[in-house]
Parts: structure tokens; C-alpha cells; sequence
């Protein structure tokens, strides 16, 4: 289904940059290429998660890279991880209470993709109760073979709401190929009982997430911060950033 915003159609064109001014970085380990503008920089902060920002701040968002292993038992296909992921985002930003959220545009027809992959498209507000400024977000889910992404721009609301279309451009450059590494496999770590109540937290990017496993003892921080937590009671290494 596609849902088109005053404002925002387009999101899924081709970014044009002159050959002389654009540049392409990629990386093996994850699998992927993108062409960045000039004076964007390719940060390399994570084995599997990179960034990349403007060096001159003119652009005050950030787009990132996280890469996930697929479970094949769970998700047989790539497009099966691809639409659990998808649709779970967007029950987490338009149910959750902190921060409260809403999907103001998303396409997840058969013609959102990146290169041959299918990859819906959602925009975001989210809107923080501490008093901290209200940020947007775009961001993209793609699967290639045994691997899935997730694709991101963040930033304050003013910037995202003025050039959603730049930042969705250098995203829409993304070309997926096979990573020579990945994470390590899902762990199962025991079941949890219907009844048991689910510790919530909230990632850095204010999404609401749910402890569904049992353990000998509450779940540590660490654990919370390591994991991300599938509903059918696996975890997922990293939790997303």
C-alpha cells in the first residue's frame, strides 16, 4: 500500500550527482556501495553499522548502515525479514507512548526498492515527553541473501522536513552485494512463560522494544543493550542503534 504526503512524493528518485563531484564509498564486510555528496565522509564506527554525515554541517542529519543476520528458519526469504521488520516499525512509532510517533508517509508497494531489492520507505516524526526537540526519521529495510539492512537518515524535525528528499536520495544510491562478514548467528536462550511480564526499553533512536525471554535472573542492561529481541523469543545481535 502507498500513502503519498503533500510535500514528499518522490522520495524513491535516483539521486543525480556529477561524476566529478560525487564519490563512491563501500564496504566488504558489510556489502554495500553508496555515492556521497560532496563533503560527505563514510564514518567506520562499527564492525557492522556505519555512518555517513556532512563534514561541513550543512547537513545536520545523519544516514547509517546496520547490518543483521538472517534467521532462514524464522525468514525464508529475504522479502519475509524485509516485511516483519517493516511492519514492526511501524506499530512500534505509532503505538508507543515515549516517545509518541507517527508515520506520516510509507511505501511498501513492489516498486520501493534499492537496485533489485525490495525495500519499503517510511517517514517518521517522533515526539519526545523529556523536553528534548522533536526529530524525524527516514529509513529503509532491505534483505540480500542471508543478510538484512536497515537504512536511516535522523535528525532534528527542521532539517528532515527540508531536505527528506536529499537524504533520501543518497539512500536510494545503495547497492547491496554478498558481505565477506556478518554477524554472528541468532541465540536462543530459553522461552518465556504468557503470563511473564516484558521489561520495555527504548533504543537510541526512541523506538520501543520488549524483553520476551526468560533468563535465571533479569535481564542486565548489557544484555538489553547487545540484543535485539524477536517475538519469537530469540535475539538478534545488535540491538539497533
Amino acid at each position: 500500500m502507498k500513502v503519498p504526503l503533500a510535500g514528499m512524493a518522490g522520495l524513491l528518485f535516483a539521486a543525480v550527482f556529477s561524476p566529478a563531484q560525487a564519490g563512491v564509498v563501500s564496504d566488504v564486510n558489510i556489502g554495500y556501495a553508496v555515492t556521497l555528496p560532496p563533503n560527505w565522509v563514510q564514518l567506520k564506527t562499527k564492525p557492522i553499522q556505519h555512518y555517513f554525515r556532512d563534514s561541513t554541517k550543512q547537513y545536520r542529519s545523519q544516514i547509517s548502515i546496520l547490518q543483521y543476520s538472517l534467521d532462514k528458519v524464522t525468514y525464508p526469504t529475504p522479502d519475509t525479514w524485509t516485511q516483519a521488520q517493516f511492519i514492526g516499525y511501524m506499530l512500534s512509532v505509532e503505538t508507543s507512548a515515549y516517545p509518541f510517533g507517527a508515520v506520516t508517509y510509507f511505501d511498501s508497494t513492489s516498486a520501493a526498492k534499492l537496485g533489485t531489492h525490495w525495500a519499503p520507505e517510511a517517514f517518521s516524526v517522533l515526539y519526545p515527553a523529556d523536553g528534548n526537540p522533536t526529530y524525524c526519521e527516514y529509513l529503509r529495510y532491505c534483505a540480500n541473501g542471508d543478510f538484512g539492512y536497515e537504512i536511516y537518515a535522523i535528525g532534528d524535525s527542521t532539517d528532515m522536513a527540508n531536505n527528506v528528499d536529499f537524504y533520501a536520495g543518497i539512500i536510494a544510491t545503495m547497492q547491496l552485494s554478498t558481505p565477506t562478514a556478518g554477524l554472528p548467528p541468532t541465540l536462543k536462550i530459553g522461552t518465556a512463560a504468557a503470563s511473564e511480564p516484558k521489561g520495555k526499553f527504548f533504543d537510541l533512536n526512541g523506538r520501543s522494544r520488549e524483553i520476551l525471554y526468560r533468563t535465571s535472573g533479569p535481564a542486565s542492561a548489557e544484555t538489553r543493550r547487545a540484543y535485539r529481541v524477536q517475538r519469537d523469543n530469540t535475539l538478534i545481535y545488535p540491538a539497533p542503534r
